[in-house]
């Protein structure tokens, strides 16, 4: 579902987390019960803002240097998530404090 909400179409105002009759959000947040999945999980929302970083810092030395073109950057480099793949995220976040609350593991929550 990771996959999904970062990679969405963009066209589309609703993703679907459902594929062959199986709620891919449910089943994640049963696995984010377990540490080395949370893990994942943070790695990638990680490794995606520094893609988008990566990304915004090549576009702003590419470009002139002029005010305009560095505004248009900074601009450009804001994630544009459609409200199901944010609520997906949220809901995978969420799924992981619980998981820590259960456990009593509030460092990590």
């Amino acid at each position: 579902c990771l996959e999904l909400a970062f990679g969405g179409s963009g066209q589309d105002s609703s993703i679907s987390f459902k594929k062959n009759g199986r709620d891919l959000i449910a089943e994640a947040e049963l696995a984010l019960r377990n540490p080395s999945a949370q893990r994942y999980l943070f790695s990638v929302l990680i490794s995606s803002v520094q893609r988008r970083k990566a990304r915004s810092q090549q576009q702003q030395e590419a470009g002139d240097s002029s005010r305009r073109s560095l505004m248009a950057a900074t601009q450009q480099s804001v994630s544009r998530l459609e409200p199901s793949a944010f609520e997906c995220i949220v809901r995978l976040c969420y799924a992981v404090l619980e998981a820590c609350t259960e456990e009593q593991n509030y460092e990590s929550a």
